[in-house]
């Protein structure tokens, strides 16, 4: 709700509070003997005005309170002042805060001691039901915010948690969830007797490749790569993960070395068929991988696993490429 033409509805109490100060000074004019307490009810506006930062909704609804009621007992007006304070509390109701209604009961009752007795019963009751109704309506607004606001931040979290853990060019996962999931998968076939397989990819003179077409070309070439991967490997199990710059992880649950062996011959076939060429590959003109696979044994932990499939990648890279060995 556009309430001023800046866009911030808390810029309104001030301006009605100004506006109760021009009101007050043109009492001076009619009421002498009310200048004592018009001049201090009158300071509240000014000071508010002067703030450099505004003050809270609750503390400026009772100064407000203050000051219209230190001018309503000035003029023995207690009627008067009272409706004045009415229609300042559809202010905090407009900004969305119905709890700032509060800081009004206090001028108001000290009006209503001037008033009759049954007078005062009837404010009292009007009151406490005033109140009643602003707190159930602030609490389910509390309650609906606060619910709003943890879906958000679960939403968000999983975003961001989503975004961290993948490698921003290929898609695939990122080194350091690999590092986790491998420890995990480790202790699961630890627990379930099952076995467990790593193979490492490698593109073969990528950084030839790389130099020789540029950063774009090479993007675009791990691109294609991590694509293949992830069609190659259909299970929901099995974890791709970008390992290195040009180096990629298939960690493969419930499945033993030939199992693996089968798998990285065919992403083998499947790039060969593809026909990326390799302009400074010395071994093929089209891309070519490089793949080693280990398989976990009882009693070694992920970080072992981890080591041959590196030991064996390395055994196939210095043979001569373009294969695929198991340790």
């Amino acid at each position: 709700m556009e309430l001023t033409p800046n866009g911030s509805p808390r810029q309104l109490l001030p301006w009605l509070w100004a506006l109760a100060s021009l009101l007050q000074l043109s009492l001076l004019l009619t009421e002498p003997q009310a200048q004592p307490a018009i001049l201090a009810a009158g300071l509240f506006p000014l000071i508010l005005l002067l703030m450099p930062r505004p003050l809270p909704l609750l503390v400026q609804a009772g100064l407000v309170g203050m000051s219209l009621c230190a001018t309503g007992l000035a003029l023995g007006s207690p009627p008067l002042t009272l409706l004045a304070l009415l229609s300042l509390a559809a202010i905090p109701v407009l900004q969305g805060a119905p709890l700032a209604l509060l800081a009004l009961l206090g001028p108001a009752l000290i009006l209503a001691a001037r008033w009759a007795p049954g007078q005062l019963f009837s404010l009292q009751s009007l009151l406490v039901a005033l109140t009643a109704a602003v707190l159930a309506i602030q609490g389910r607004a509390w309650q609906r915010r606060g619910t709003r606001l943890a879906r958000r931040y679960l939403r968000l979290r999983r975003q961001l948690r989503k975004r961290g853990n993948r490698d921003r060019l290929t898609g695939l996962y990122a080194r350091h969830y690999f590092d986790d999931r491998l420890i995990q998968a480790v202790a699961e076939s630890r627990r379930s007797k099952l076995p467990l397989a790593l193979i490492l990819v490698e593109v073969d003179y990528f950084e030839r490749y790389n130099d020789r077409l540029g950063d774009d070309h090479g993007d675009r070439c791990l691109m294609n790569v991590a694509q293949l991967l992830r069609q190659t490997c259909h299970r929901d199990c099995d974890l791709l993960a970008r390992f290195t710059g040009y180096t990629f992880a298939i960690l493969l649950p419930a499945t033993d070395r030939r199992g693996a062996a089968r798998l990285a011959r065919q992403l083998s076939e499947s790039l060969a068929q593809a026909q990326i060429p390799h302009p400074s590959s010395p071994i093929q003109p089209v891309l070519t991988l490089s793949q080693g696979i280990s398989q976990w044994q009882p009693g070694s932990d992920g970080e072992q696993l981890l080591r041959r499939a590196l030991h064996t990648l390395r055994r196939a890279r210095l043979e001569g490429r373009n294969q695929v060995l198991m340790a």
